[in-house]
């Protein structure tokens, strides 16, 4: 994902898994506008991070791999500047969540109402919190529920990405479901 951010003035890109840590750094080092660095969003220096005013935060497919996801939630508010934003991501349907979920090391899947109600419980201001990826539902749930594999077979992770296109169309229609979650919410002034 950091990637796509390489346009920004400035970013923090953080990892807490040293392997992962050194994959940013080898393919983002060069980058001077980046700055890389370990973090764990669970047990951190507020302080260290506070002088940066970070305005924003991206935390993708993260909260449900913690036993403790408020936590979390409750340092990133405290991170975030007046107004800054986080923008989240995360599986939904807990009725979904089979032997793909655990290969993945995840804990749980959230419900669009208990998401909701954590985040604010935290003190953020929801902007937005839709669900997204429809299409996917059927994949992970014939593979993690119905056939019990651990990961997706890789002709059927080719078939997704030519489909990605079309999650557009979701556009179209807000529907109750989806295979992940996304929110962008605010910290109040």
């Amino acid at each position: 994902m950091t990637r796509y951010l390489l346009d920004r003035e400035f970013f923090l890109a953080t990892e807490v898994k040293p392997n992962y840590l050194s994959l940013l750094r080898n393919r983002l080092g060069k980058y001077q506008k980046i700055k890389i660095e370990p973090f764990d969003v669970l047990r951190f220096d507020l302080e260290r991070f506070r002088s940066r005013n970070i305005d924003s935060i991206l935390c993708v497919n993260v909260l449900e791999h913690l036993e403790d996801d408020e936590t979390p939630l409750r340092n990133m508010v405290h991170l975030l500047e007046p107004k800054g934003r986080l923008f989240l991501s995360v599986p939904a349907h807990p009725w979904l969540y089979g032997t793909m979920d655990r290969d993945l090391g995840h804990v749980r899947r959230y419900e669009k109402g208990d998401l909701k109600k954590k985040l604010e419980a935290q003190g953020f201001r929801v902007i937005f919190l839709e669900h997204f990826n429809r299409i996917g539902i059927l994949g992970w749930f014939l593979n993690g529920k119905v056939l019990r594999r651990k990961g997706l077979p890789f002709v059927q992770l080719r078939i997704f990405d030519f489909l990605v296109p079309l999650f557009k169309l979701e556009d179209l229609c807000s529907l109750p479901f989806g295979l992940s979650l996304i929110a962008v919410v605010e910290r109040p002034e």
